[in-house]
């Protein structure tokens, strides 16, 4: 009986999402031959560990097994440590995002043609995308990246350093950016050092330069650098906890990130929002989530 029902909807849908392993649709009797055949229009999307089709497409799969599989975890950590997990769940994320690009884009193709069809996106493959210029470094240069910590192989100082009470981040991404660090931190002599003076020389000599940076930071908190930091134009920001990020003036304040809804069944809620905006509708705020079953009556 739900197979019917779900048949009769989708006679009227736009986009059908499903997270199953390949194959579980069709032996339900609800594959995309199946269901594009009720409604050719049908956008008919697919989320799966490894994707519908290769060797590896019958095997389950979970966001740590695809950070492994990806090459992303062998990528991640410190040089003497074991791979390292990224914290969040960052495979299941990337496919969502990755789908709902894709279903934009059938649906846009719908408009010009009329007809609907199978998109699909993997795991695995969402988190290659992400870690592309690792593959172009060996594709092109035959370099085998390997795990480098919080340091960037072309860039320096770029990265993570301790401060006195905590640890922050700097990206000093041009040579005017260095010249604007060194005099900052009081040694305007470095951006003409040439040991320094370009990318090249500081990547080159970043150990040195790192004992001079950690030297002026062991009695500054994070707030103080950063301060310091932003005010001589430099880019650099505290290395933040979740804590930390939901009380932020600009995050939770300004944007909005962490807002409270009314949650049926248990009150007050605190939430994170959508990271996109709208210049014609504004900030799209999240709604409360349905009881299981709460909409069965409206849609059926």
């Amino acid at each position: 009986e739900g197979k019917e029902l779900l048949k009769e909807l989708v006679q009227d849908a736009d986009v059908l999402v499903e997270n199953f392993r390949p194959g579980v649709m069709d032996r339900l009797g609800l594959g995309y031959e199946v269901l594009s055949a009720i409604n050719p229009k049908l956008i008919y999307a697919s989320i799966s560990g490894y994707g519908t089709y290769g060797p590896y497409r019958d095997r389950p799969g979970y966001d740590v097994i695809a950070q492994g599989v990806s090459g992303l975890m062998y990528l991640t950590g410190q040089p003497d440590a074991p791979p390292t997990r990224v914290g969040s769940s960052i495979g299941d994320t990337v496919a969502g995002t990755n789908i709902v690009v894709a279903i934009l884009a059938a649906l846009y193709a719908r408009e010009h043609t009329g007809e609907g069809q199978m998109v699909e996106t993997s795991l695995v493959d969402g988190l290659i995308s992400l870690s592309l210029q690792d593959y172009i470094r060996y594709f092109v240069g035959g370099e085998v990246p390997c795990r480098m910590g919080n340091i960037y192989k072309s860039w320096a100082p770029y990265g993570t350093y301790k401060a006195m009470d905590g640890y922050y981040n700097l990206g000093v991404g041009t040579d005017a950016h260095f010249r604007l660090f060194a005099e900052a931190i009081g040694h305007g002599y470095m951006a003409d050092d040439p040991r320094f003076a370009t990318h090249a020389d500081r990547v080159t000599n970043r150990a040195e330069m790192d004992a001079v940076i950690n030297q002026w930071a062991a009695d500054k908190t994070v707030a103080q650098i950063c301060y310091i930091m932003v005010q001589a134009g430099v880019p650099a920001a505290p290395v933040n906890s979740i804590v930390e990020v939901s009380q932020d003036p600009h995050i939770a304040g300004a944007r909005e990130m962490f807002p409270i809804l009314q949650q049926p069944g248990i009150g007050d809620m605190q939430v994170t929002n959508i990271p996109v905006r709208f210049s014609s509708s504004g900030l799209v705020a999240p709604s409360s989530a349905s009881a299981l079953g709460g909409d069965n009556e409206e849609i059926l």
